[in-house]
């Protein structure tokens, strides 16, 4: 129960979101077991250290923060632009906290764990995981803070955070016992293995496990924002965001919990969940459903990256300037209000910085209830404005029908967008595309040359250029 525990707090700790109790609580037990020290230790460390790099190394993060938060405090109709930080900004509060947990903790064991951690490297070999198929964009902070961003397959490591910084990327993991994990996509996660317990820790993103039988005292912890998953093996999905976590079991058995009020659930085969932060309902597993071949986003909830901004919010704005200067009363401006749709809107595709692109990223998966398939049959339909002509790539990720990783496919176009006939609207031209599935190319021959019969993960679109400006007003898969 103790180990359990400690896990439990270590991770709320990592992720700031422990309360002054709890810090006791932790305090109290590393202080009377030397292992949990270093653990503690070598824990923080890679978190204070990977949490400097990012602001030291990956400039498009401080970028997007300061994005979001410009947009937040003004919805607009115009694709959000802020200037970039010149300067390091302040450190954020959670940072701030992050230190001051720090120095309560390492009072107890920080000669003890540092010393270990930076003087003794383990030399236990069967412990280490090894990378067995790596692509794309991935930076890792190892031992002493090591940051690693040429990882090649056959490559090992005993833990470390593994940060997946395009929509291309992916990486398997393989270990000692022949589980592999497999990350893909924009995806962030803190992976170790301590004696026989395998412990990984998402910030965010896809992870695809095939996980062999775990000792009944050693089972495969997964900690998110909003869930705990304990595994003792078995075949399994993982999407992982802030607000929500989605859990899909094709083999096995695993036991969820529901961080928010403490709720637990077991998951069979066939079976998925979502733990969000509610707390109070009726949350339970439910059998997946047959697939389908046919899919809509809903904007608001789908995007996983990019601004959503609705129609409600820029004609509020339009009209609370008209009524300021006497234009229209204020009761016509209700009026015209209650008209409109409160759901209707777009998502403005984001720039990143490192790559000259701007990018949206939606989830096919993660709010269905049943599984989306790849047909030949099948078309991809888009819609929306772009302020430029401009070369865009679309792509879609996908599994298995057991659940692994199976690439992801891709199809290039020129778009050329047209004025409307009353002429551009203020935040570009028209655009409007079709493709069919047929034509999506993987880059790897090793998962086939289409994606038909296979189960759709996440859809994301990227236009090539700083200084293009991209909306979509309409996104869905549909048979022809």
């Amino acid at each position: 129960m103790s180990q359990q525990r400690f896990e439990e707090l270590l991770g709320r700790l990592l992720d700031d979101n422990i309360s002054a109790d709890e810090l006791a609580e932790l305090s109290t037990l590393i202080a009377t077991n030397s292992e949990w020290q270093l653990e503690t230790a070598q824990q923080l460390e890679t978190a204070e250290l990977l949490s400097q790099a990012t602001d030291e190394l990956k400039v498009d993060s401080l970028f997007l923060a300061a994005l979001h938060s410009r947009i937040d405090e003004s919805p607009s109709a115009d694709p959000p632009t802020v200037p970039f930080p010149k300067t390091m900004q302040p450190q954020p509060a959670g940072k701030k906290r992050r230190w001051a947990i720090i120095g309560t903790v390492l009072t107890l064991a920080a000669a003890i764990a540092i010393a270990c951690f930076f003087y003794f490297k383990p030399e236990n070999k069967s412990a280490q995981i090894t990378i067995t198929d790596v692509s794309g964009e991935i930076t890792f902070t190892g031992d002493r803070g090591n940051i690693n961003d040429s990882l090649q397959a056959g490559d090992r490591f005993d833990g470390g955070t593994l940060e997946l910084l395009t929509t291309e990327s992916w990486i398997t993991l393989r270990f000692p016992d022949s589980s592999t994990l497999t990350l893909t996509g924009r995806s962030q996660a803190t992976v170790s293995q301590r004696k026989q317990k395998k412990i990984i820790r998402m910030k965010h993103g896809h992870l695809l496990a095939d996980v062999t039988e775990q000792p009944s005292d050693a089972a495969m912890l997964i900690t998110t924002p909003t869930s705990e998953i304990e595994v003792l093996g078995t075949r399994f999905y993982v999407d992982s965001q802030p607000d929500s976590t989605k859990l899909v079991v094709n083999e096995g058995l695993v036991r969820m919990k529901r961080i928010s009020d403490g709720q637990q659930v077991e998951v069979a085969a066939n079976q998925q969940i979502v733990a969000t932060t509610n707390t109070g309902d009726q949350w339970q597993a439910k059998r997946r459903q047959p697939p389908q071949q046919q899919w809509k986003a809903n904007l608001k909830n789908d995007v996983v990256f990019g601004k959503w901004v609705s129609e409600y919010e820029i004609l509020a704005k339009k009209l609370k300037e008209a009524v300021k200067q006497g234009k229209i009363t204020l009761a016509q401006a209700e009026k015209k209000m209650k008209l409109l749709d409160i759901n209707r809107g777009s998502v403005y595709a984001l720039p990143v910085i490192k790559q000259k692109l701007q990018l949206a990223v939606f989830s096919i998966s993660r709010n269905q209830k049943m599984p989306v398939t790849g047909s030949r049959s099948a078309v991809l339909y888009l819609r929306g404005q772009a302020n430029l002509p401009c070369k865009i790539r679309i792509g879609i990720s996908t599994s298995n029908d057991r659940g692994e990783f199976s690439g992801t496919y891709v199809v290039a176009r020129a778009l050329k967008p047209k004025a409307k006939k009353n002429g551009a609207n203020r935040n570009g031209n028209a655009y409007e595309i079709q493709v069919p599935l047929k034509e999506f190319q993987s880059k790897l021959s090793q998962f086939g040359k289409s994606l038909d019969g296979k189960e759709l993960i996440e859809c994301w679109i990227e236009a090539k250029g700083s200084k293009v400006e991209l909306n979509i007003q309409e996104l869905k898969i549909t048979k022809k």
